[in-house]
C-alpha cells in the first residue's frame, strides 16, 4: 500500500513531530517548528533527485560541479509556484481561491516539489497536481509533514508513481476532516487565522 512513500525516520524527525503534537499552537512556535523541520525534509526529499553538471568559476580555477533541483534553501534560484486552495468545511472538497494560480515558466526543464503541511483525504492535493501537470514539469514529488493513509491511496490511485515524502502517516480523520492525531489546522497555525 505504501509504495512510493518515504517516511522520514532519522531520530530528530519523529522527536520533533511528537513535540509538535503536544506543544502549544501559537503561530510563532508553529512557524519556528516548520523552520526547524524543513531542512530535514529537504535532505530526505532530494536524496535521489537527478543531478546535472554545471561549470563554475571558483577562486582557483574553472571546474564542473553537480547540482540538483530542490527547495529554496538548498537551491537559491529555485522558483516557487502557487495553487490557491481552501477546503470546504462541509463537503471537504478543494475549492480554488479567486487568486490566479501561478507557475514558473520553463517547467519542462525542472523537477517540481509540491509542499503543504498536511495531506488528509487528498482532494486538494489532486487539484494541485492537476494544475502543476498542466505546466509540464520534468518530474513531480509530493512533500507533507503529516499524511493520512486514505489520502495517500487517493493520490496513488490517480498517480501510482508519485513519490511522497512525509514525517508521519496517521490513520484517522475527525468529523471536520482533520488528520488525527495530526497537527490541527496547520494553515491556521502558520497564518494565525484562528
Amino acid at each position: 500500500m505504501l509504495r512510493q512513500v518515504h517516511v522520514i525516520f532519522p531520530p530528530p524527525v519523529p522527536h520533533k513531530v511528537s513535540l509538535r503534537r503536544q506543544e502549544d499552537r501559537r503561530t510563532v512556535s508553529f512557524r519556528r517548528w516548520v523552520h526547524e523541520i524543513s531542512p530535514l525534509l529537504d535532505r530526505e526529499m532530494t536524496q535521489d533527485m537527478p543531478t546535472h553538471d554545471v561549470e563554475i568559476e571558483n577562486p582557483l580555477e574553472r571546474t564542473t560541479v553537480r547540482q540538483i533541483d530542490g527547495g529554496p534553501d538548498l537551491v537559491p534560484d529555485a522558483r516557487a509556484g502557487h495553487v490557491g486552495l481552501y477546503r470546504d468545511p462541509k463537503a471537504l472538497a478543494a475549492v480554488e481561491h479567486y487568486y490566479k494560480n501561478k507557475m514558473p515558466q520553463a517547467m519542462h526543464e525542472r523537477g517540481a516539489i509540491v509542499l503543504d503541511p498536511v495531506l488528509a483525504v487528498g482532494n486538494g492535493a489532486m487539484v494541485a497536481i492537476d494544475r502543476l501537470e498542466g505546466a509540464g514539469p520534468r518530474s513531480i514529488r509530493f512533500v507533507r509533514l503529516i499524511t493520512y493513509l486514505k489520502g495517500i491511496k487517493t493520490l496513488h490511485d490517480a498517480h501510482p508513481d508519485l513519490p511522497v515524502c512525509t514525517c508521519a502517516v496517521d490513520r484517522g480523520l475527525d468529523d471536520h476532516g482533520h488528520v488525527r492525531s495530526g497537527l490541527g489546522d496547520a494553515g491556521d497555525h502558520v497564518f494565525g487565522t484562528k
